[in-house]
């Protein structure tokens, strides 16, 4: 972690591959670097791996791990979250907040209902100033195959909706929940994720922002 970013290199990823997958040291190293703009193992590389596991394989070994978050003493985890429940997000760059938003999006896999609640407010306090970084997290998480992220995500836009009506964001993320959700050959059959995404559409619709054709 304390290695300067130009000298990681295959030798590196070949070292931490040799931790097993559910070793403490490896998630905390990654959740430590994910919101480092430059860092080759930031969030995004934390996302692509995820995402590309089913979710037996990615609850065995990332959510029992982050289900172990102890809030008397923080693990990156926890820390992740403070920090985008506090005022440092008004500071960051968007790159960052991004970045911060894929990190804090995977620990709605927790079943830990203390760390996804939190995590799910953590999100809305980002969309909240940033407003735009929604549709790129959305299209992220969007076919993600456990229905609990989605949910999740839509909850914390709607959340961010609820506290910020205003008219741009609402037509924002209409179109984008309209698109991932409703104009798909098959709506997730799962009715807190549809709730979540009808408010949106609906509070739009009340502020005269519904984007046409919805």
């Amino acid at each position: 972690r304390w290695r300067q970013c130009e000298s990681i290199n295959d030798r590196s990823i070949e070292l931490l591959n040799v931790l097993p997958r559910n070793h403490e040291q490896k998630i905390d190293l990654l959740l430590e670097l994910a919101l480092v703009t430059e860092h080759p193992w930031n969030a995004k590389m934390l996302h692509n791996n995820l995402a590309a596991k089913k979710m037996p394989q990615r609850d065995a070994w990332w959510t029992l791990a982050i289900n172990e978050s102890e809030w008397d003493e923080p693990r990156p985890s926890e820390r992740i979250v403070r920090w985008a429940l506090g005022p440092a997000v008004s500071r960051c760059s968007n790159d960052c907040l991004s970045l911060a938003l894929v990190a804090v999006g995977w620990l709605f896999t927790s079943t830990n209902s203390r760390l996804r609640d939190r995590a799910t407010k953590a999100v809305t306090h980002i969309l909240l100033h940033s407003s735009e970084l929604f549709p790129e997290m959305l299209k992220r998480f969007k076919d993600i195959d456990d229905v609990y992220v989605l949910e999740r995500v839509l909850a914390a836009a709607a959340g961010a909706c609820l506290r910020d009506p205003d008219p741009d964001r609402l037509k924002i993320y209409a179109q984008s929940v309209y698109l991932a959700i409703f104009a798909r050959p098959k709506v997730t059959p799962h009715i807190l994720l549809r709730d979540y995404a009808r408010l949106i559409i609906d509070m739009a619709e009340q502020k005269g922002a519904l984007p046409k054709g919805i």
